[in-house]
């Protein structure tokens, strides 16, 4: 499971997603209750502040409408099974430790490496 630093991921989903609707503006640009309102803006399917709870959460995932609110309450069942995936998740910032990420990605899961050269 890929997943960037929270600030980047937040800025790059609102540059894709929500800024069109807000005339373009950049981010740095917003005022703070600008931004208050960016942090809960849905396009109609996406929000920039749940994004790692459709990957692990085990909803149905995009455009689910609880997905597209601020805080995602998951039930019992729900939250075992998120914690039994994040349980198993190995954590790597490939943006400024790429080499070490690597080498960390091929021993937890070494098929995910290439076939060695033929001899």
């Amino acid at each position: 499971l890929p997943v960037r630093e929270p600030v980047a991921r937040f800025r790059s989903c609102y540059n894709e997603r929500l800024a069109p609707a807000l005339g373009g503006r950049d981010l740095g640009n917003l005022t703070a209750e600008e931004l208050r309102d960016a942090v809960g803006r849905t396009d109609g399917m996406h929000t920039c502040v749940n994004e790692i709870a459709r990957w692990v959460a085990p909803t149905s995932g995009w455009g689910e409408p609880r997905n597209s609110r601020a805080g995602l309450y998951l039930d019992a069942d729900e939250l075992a099974e998120a914690r039994r995936r994040i349980d198993s998740c190995v954590v790597a910032d490939l943006v400024d430790a790429c080499s070490q990420t690597v080498g960390l990605l091929a021993y937890h899961f070494p098929w995910l490496l290439p076939p060695p050269p033929p001899p």
